[in-house]
């Protein structure tokens, strides 16, 4: 719903404010007072083409604001979201246009957006009829999505089942693709695939194997050198074997024979002695083991040479495949699993493509169930509709809805759908976007609204020029329409007539004032006197007589009557 207006600058506009109401709100006012120019407002901030020649003149730039209230529309707060624009709280939005020196600039909630983010989230809130072009019914596309809705639950449910079975018709044939490569591509990659395991396979890899093979090497090349540190140190920890020098280990026997005999008279050299044999056995042990070692080590040329070919081995791998084994031995494991893929890729493109024409013969099966359903929902549009336009003044207008079948499947089905009208007995059947008459093209919209009242997700209805050329019982007939819809949706309406502004819930004056040599348009809210007050002036003109202000009560008295009943 559309809860607030604002216009800053715009035309005849310096500063003005409309806060709009459930129900019908009706705008009335002199010819030129400035009502077409807060329309024009409207369709700007909703996105259409603008201007720089509707700034005010003397004005920068000019700025419209309007403010929904959209807890009622689904879907909403998914376009917010895939736009980056967080939803509020309390489901309010607002869509911001500037006009300034030759550009433009739309805000949603603020933040600068595209102008088409705002076209995607307006057409779900508001819809202009009238000489505007913002109009659902002019765009050929949307034909089939009234007509669906008119249709109800049955229709709308297997659509989703066509919708259902066209998705999956898309991702399966896009997964066809994916695997559909050449043969020659394929033999290739088979080729490339197949020497690339063999040749990881055949090295016979070990985790952590290079890491062993480094230590190897460094102790092969350094043997020589080992050795001499390693004879020193046996040397220094058990002495000469001439007997030329003692060692470590001797000189801690003879610390230890030099304690033994106090060990029991102190427990302080006690410890001492259990510290220096602690030493010894250690050492004993360590000259041991270095003794063995001295034993078991060689300088082998074949060996280090043999280590070194399986790290260069390892590093040519290392270069092809990975920068360690284990990725070397993951890229083997990928690649044996495509590789594997790739020899059953016919029998996969078999598997799809069976499953492919199931998906494609049950779509079509579907979709001709939903044509069925499509027509009898045409058939009872164009008789409903038919019937309501001749109660709204256009008693020779005969309304179609064209069903055709459309090259190949969509989400929606297999139908394009458009409305044909045409407004006089003998005339043939035209597109509703080649009639001239605003007017109709409101009439025609306000009848479709009527009979998809209970079906139709678009809260707010804006009526445009839908006066044009009637008047007496038919202008009192779409005056009840329009408040008959207004139950049901959030309906404003410009206006001449007194009958469809005597309907009104919120009924707001649209005047000119002239101030300082420039031209202004001003706003007001009526309360009930003066709302009599204009309806007066709507039925005698400039001139308000006590007969005409008596009418125009009585009007209003028969107005309210009318919302107060089933209407």
């Amino acid at each position: 719903m559309l809860l607030e207006l604002g216009i800053s600058d715009f035309a005849l506009i310096d500063n003005l404010r409309l806060n709009l109401e459930k129900g019908l709100n009706v705008l009335t006012g002199e010819t030129g007072a400035g009502k077409s120019i807060i329309i024009d407002a409207v369709n700007m901030v909703l996105g259409e083409r603008a201007d720089t020649e509707i700034v005010r003149t003397g004005a920068e730039k000019a700025v419209v604001e309007a403010l929904f209230k959209y807890d009622e529309i689904d879907g909403l707060d998914g376009i917010l979201n895939r736009l980056g624009i967080e939803p509020e709280r309390d489901k309010t939005l607002v869509l911001g246009r500037e006009i300034k020196s030759g550009r433009s600039i739309s805000r949603i909630n603020g933040r600068p957006v595209p102008l088409s983010c705002i076209r995607e989230l307006s057409r779900r809130m508001i819809d202009i009829h009238g000489q505007h072009q913002h109009q659902s019914l002019l765009d050929v596309q949307n034909h089939i999505d009234i007509l669906d809705q008119f249709g109800g639950k049955g229709v709308l449910k297997q659509r989703e089942r066509v919708a259902s079975l066209y998705g999956r018709l898309l991702d399966l044939k896009k997964e066809l693709e994916l695997i559909r490569v050449s043969e020659m591509e394929r033999e290739r990659s088979i080729d490339l695939y197949s020497y690339q395991i063999e040749e990881i396979e055949k090295a016979g890899l070990k985790e952590g194997e290079d890491e062993e093979l480094i230590r190897q090497r460094d102790v092969l090349a350094n043997a020589e050198r080992i050795f001499q540190s390693m004879a020193q140190s046996y040397q220094l920890l058990y002495g000469g074997e001439d007997g030329s020098c003692a060692g470590m280990v001797d000189g801690l026997g003879q610390v230890s024979q030099l304690l033994a005999p106090f060990t029991e008279l102190d427990k302080e050299i006690d410890g001492f002695h259990s510290a220096v044999e602690s030493s010894c056995i250690l050492l004993r042990e360590t000259a041991r083991d270095i003794r063995n070692y001295l034993d078991g080590l060689e300088f082998d040329p074949k060996r280090l040479n043999d280590i070194q070919e399986r790290l260069d081995l390892i590093n040519g791998l290392k270069r092809k495949y990975g920068n360690t084994i284990e990725e070397i031995m993951e890229y083997c494991r990928l690649k044996t699993a495509e590789l594997a893929k790739l020899k059953n890729n016919q029998r996969e493109q078999d598997s799809l493509g069976k499953e492919i024409a199931w998906i494609e013969k049950e779509l079509e099966r579907e979709c001709g169930v939903l044509t069925g359903l499509r027509k009898e929902a045409a058939d009872y549009l164009a008789k409903n509709v038919t019937s309501e336009i001749a109660k709204l003044g256009m008693t020779n207008g005969s309304f179609k809805v064209c069903l055709n079948p459309t090259n190949g499947f969509t989400a929606k089905g297999g139908d394009s759908v458009e409305f044909m009208f045409s407004a006089n007995l003998g005339e043939p059947l035209k597109h509703l976007s080649r009639i001239a008459s605003g007017g109709e093209m409101s009439r025609i919209m306000l009848a479709i609204k009527t009979c998809l009242a209970d079906t139709d997700s678009i809260p707010t209805l804006i009526f445009d020029e839908i006066d044009a050329g009637i008047s007496g019982r038919t202008a009192q007939v779409v005056a009840q329409q329009l408040a008959s819809v207004s139950k049901r949706r959030q309906v404003v309406c410009v206006t001449h007539l007194p009958q469809i502004a005597a309907m009104a819930d919120n009924h707001y004056l649209i005047s000119k004032e002239e101030k300082d040599g420039h031209t202004y348009t001003r706003l007001k809210a009526l309360d009930r006197q003066d709302r009599v007050r204009e309806l007066a002036r709507l039925l005698g003109g400039t001139k308000v007589t006590n007969l005409t202000m008596e009418h125009s009560e009585e009007m209003l008295k028969m107005a309210e009557n009318l919302k107060n009943s089933a209407l």
